[in-house]
């Protein structure tokens, strides 16, 4: 084998493939890989699976590169059972080529690599040096509020846009909204006048399989007045290790073809989220919290209705669907467990166009309109 050969004046690690029937030419079968060629060796020219690379010399378990799909981990036990970085466990239907069929045991699904992501589906995502853009309006500029123990606050959105830039896969969401309320002090309500900000990035991944939500971070700063002192209230999370979750069902561009009453779960193995809250009076530190928590959430999406054509503020769209999505995850800053439900209106193309979502913590649903972007 090529082990004894060296490249670049070193030696090159020995091939895991001992005991493959050599038929000429490189090209070898091994019972339980089929049919390869090894003639580029650590380069393995697989023939359902393309071009893999391979330093490994345990001819048992093998990590493997793949120019589509990353690092996978295999075993002479486990063929045709794949590990893969972003979906976990996989099952590869032996002998499928162009595309390859794949069957994803957290959402229980058969997945193919003919199925990637693009900016015809109904999640767009944007290749290269494109960069997609939303704006939205919230409530339709109507406040927004609730109580939590003496504070009662509304907010009214001017702003919530959102960019994906496909150089980097980061899609960046600001909002900024004015807030009104009252406080109540010592059997008095005294008047709130405020200005809260948040920003959220989320960073994704693509390979051959589709889309995956790597790591988010979401910070929410208000500001404001009472009587004459100055409050700021800073929060920050980060959350790592999503996988598919949030992604995988939106991607798709076959969501028409689904049946109304389609239901698609998905949960994510582990995480983590952390961050920090602080309180500020008068600019000096009155609180500052730490928090850090195992990240375990699961959603539940049910495909809810199918429009052939709906009107959205003046502006028509083909083949709309209507998405519930109910999860069930740790509050991103510390606080008990929560149950959210949302429903989203997605198009072909453009994404998310409408959506209604519950807030613990506020009377009414929050409710985001498409007003414009650049893939009209």
């Amino acid at each position: 084998m090529l082990s004894a050969l060296s490249w670049g004046g070193s030696l090159l690690p020995a091939s895991p493939f001992e005991g493959a029937v050599d038929l000429g030419g490189g090209n070898r079968y091994l019972e339980w890989f089929d049919y390869f060629n090894d003639q580029f060796y650590p380069w393995v020219y697989h023939f359902d699976h393309g071009w893999l690379y391979s330093g490994d010399e345990n001819p048992s378990s093998l990590w493997l590169w793949s120019p589509g799909l990353g690092w996978l981990w295999t075993s002479k036990e486990s063929y045709p059972n794949i590990y893969e970085q972003n979906r976990g466990w996989i099952y590869y239907a032996r002998g499928s080529v162009n595309p390859r069929w794949f069957f994803d045991r957290a959402p229980e699904e058969w997945v193919s690599d003919a199925a990637v992501a693009s900016s015809a589906s109904y999640f767009p995502v944007p290749e290269g040096s494109q960069v997609f853009t939303w704006d939205y309006s919230v409530n339709g500029g109507n406040p927004v509020g609730g109580q939590v123990d003496d504070v009662e606050l509304f907010l009214s959105f001017s702003k919530y846009s959102v960019r994906f830039s496909g150089r980097d896969l980061l899609q960046n969401s600001t909002m900024e909204a004015d807030a009104t309320g009252r406080v109540l002090v010592d059997g008095f309500y005294y008047p709130i006048v405020g200005v809260l900000t948040g920003a959220e990035s989320s960073q994704f991944v693509r390979d051959d399989l589709g889309v995956y939500l790597d790591d988010s971070s979401i910070n929410l700063s208000l500001a404001f007045s009472v009587v004459g002192n100055s409050f700021l209230v800073n929060a920050s999370a980060n959350t790592n290790v999503i996988g598919e979750l949030l992604v995988n069902l939106p991607w798709r561009a076959d969501l028409y073809q689904l049946p109304v009453g389609t239901v698609y779960e998905q949960w994510a193995s582990g995480g983590w989220v952390s961050g920090t809250y602080e309180v500020w009076a008068n600019d000096f530190l009155e609180d500052r919290q730490n928090f850090s928590t195992p990240f375990y959430p699961a959603i539940r999406y049910e495909l809810i209705d199918k429009i052939p054509l709906y009107i959205l503020q003046g502006r028509s769209y083909s083949d709309v669907v209507v998405i519930r999505a109910s999860v069930h995850s740790p509050d991103p800053f510390g606080g008990p467990s929560e149950d959210l439900e949302t429903e989203m209106w997605l198009a072909p193309g453009v994404g998310l166009i409408r959506s209604r979502q519950e807030e613990p913590v506020l009377n009414d649903p929050v409710e985001l309109i498409l007003t414009h972007t650049n893939l009209w």
